[in-house]
């Protein structure tokens, strides 16, 4: 019994049931605006449905006259069939129901691992940080939500060695968004059993879609990516991303300059993803390994935008969460200033548009650098003992 005046405290239980309230609140206001007003505006999925329809018709997927439109892998428009077949409301509610499930699970699996002594209350802080700057991909039904996921479940797999999933998990997010290919990259040059798996998945990855199609078709829809890839690297108008950042700030790069920032800052990321396994035990190496991995994406793809930070919110709510629980104030508060720089849409706002997100996810990349070159290299005794109980690879 607590002592008269003392603060109740609140079990893990109680802080993962707030969570999962929380989730399926949001989804449920989310659904319900969806359905009944204009609050939010559907562009991006109505082009995935369009993508699907013209996969059953045997028509292009790929508009080579525009930056825009569909620009993802053939796989994405057979990934969207059955929501485009389901109609509407109840495909689009569906395709945002599976997108927010597997999001939030993502989340609660790597809580898990973070903070095995209490995963309730990691998964509640990190769930507070999270929605608010995804709850906008999830209203207009951006596939950004189902690449975070992707990501938090590889890093999960990668942590219980199982590589197999890991696998397969790349190869669907890979399906849902070329920018996997980051992760995927990162992934396969540091975790080894992953090296042979990789490219074996890869194989039956672009051999899939000839099963549903003609492959003259398949190959014809291959060329039209690659078109669009190489119309959407350069797109000509600013995003926001670290272009974007440098031309507020009145630096304006060639475009071949641009390439060699992006290819140096994809060593860097490597190298700094490598001290992380080096460094911090298996759970947090994985994470890190993540958030360094979506850091990236945000400064360097040409095409962030602000709902982008989707994908990269729910490594900032994880890695705050494990702060506020080591009591790391300072560090969790410019995590909160991250998250609330990214939970905003400044695209009404003309001075900050460009600006504002890049420079706090520069800040979120920073932080992570700081980090890691202040860790120790020699491997932990936790990390030691794990090694010695670790299950085997599956």
């Amino acid at each position: 019994m607590s002592p008269p005046g003392a603060v109740p405290r609140v079990s893990d239980r109680t802080y993962l049931a707030l969570a999962v309230l929380a989730w399926l609140v949001t989804y449920s206001v989310v659904g319900a605006l969806v359905c009944t007003t204009t609050v939010y505006n559907t562009i991006t999925y109505d082009v995935y449905v369009a993508a699907a329809q013209r996969w059953w018709a045997h028509a292009p997927l790929y508009d080579l006259s525009s930056v825009d439109d569909f620009q993802y892998l053939p796989h994405a428009a057979l990934l969207f069939s059955p929501f485009a077949y389901l109609g509407t409301p109840l495909g689009e509610l569906l395709w945002r129901g599976c997108c927010w499930a597997l999001f939030a699970h993502g989340v609660w699996r790597v809580a898990r691992h973070l903070a095995p002594t209490a995963p309730g209350k990691a998964f509640f802080l990190a769930t507070a940080l999270t929605i608010a700057p995804s709850v906008n991909s999830l209203g207009i039904g951006q596939s950004n939500l189902l690449l975070a996921a992707a990501t938090l479940h590889v890093a999960a797999d990668l942590v219980e060695r199982r590589f197999w999933r890991a696998t397969g998990l790349l190869m669907l997010g890979l399906a849902a968004k070329p920018l996997m290919a980051v992760l995927l990259l990162l992934v396969g040059a540091l975790y080894r059993p992953t090296r042979w798996r990789i490219p074996l998945a890869l194989g039956v990855l672009f051999a899939l879609p000839c099963l549903a199609s003609d492959p003259a078709y398949v190959l014809e829809q291959y060329r039209g990516f690659l078109a669009k890839s190489r119309l959407t690297a350069n797109p000509h108008r600013l995003f926001e991303d670290a272009n974007g950042l440098l031309t507020s700030a009145g630096v304006v790069l060639p475009y071949t300059s641009l390439v060699a920032v992006r290819a140096l800052a994809a060593v860097g990321t490597l190298a700094l993803c490598a001290r992380a396994k080096r460094a911090f035990p298996d759970a947090r190496a994985a994470l890190y390994v993540a958030a360094l991995a979506v850091a990236y994406l945000m400064l360097f793809n040409p095409r962030t935008q602000s709902n982008s930070y989707s994908i990269a919110a729910p490594l900032v709510g994880l890695l705050a969460a494990g702060y506020l629980l080591e009591q790391r104030w300072a560090a969790a508060g410019a995590l909160v200033a991250v998250t609330l720089c990214w939970a905003g849409n400044t695209h009404w706002m003309v001075w900050p548009e460009f600006w504002l997100k890049p420079l706090a996810c520069a800040g979120f990349a920073a932080l992570l650098a700081w980090d890691l070159f202040r860790a120790p290299l020699s491997p932990s005794p936790t990390k030691q003992r794990s090694a010695a109980t670790r299950p085997r690879a599956r």
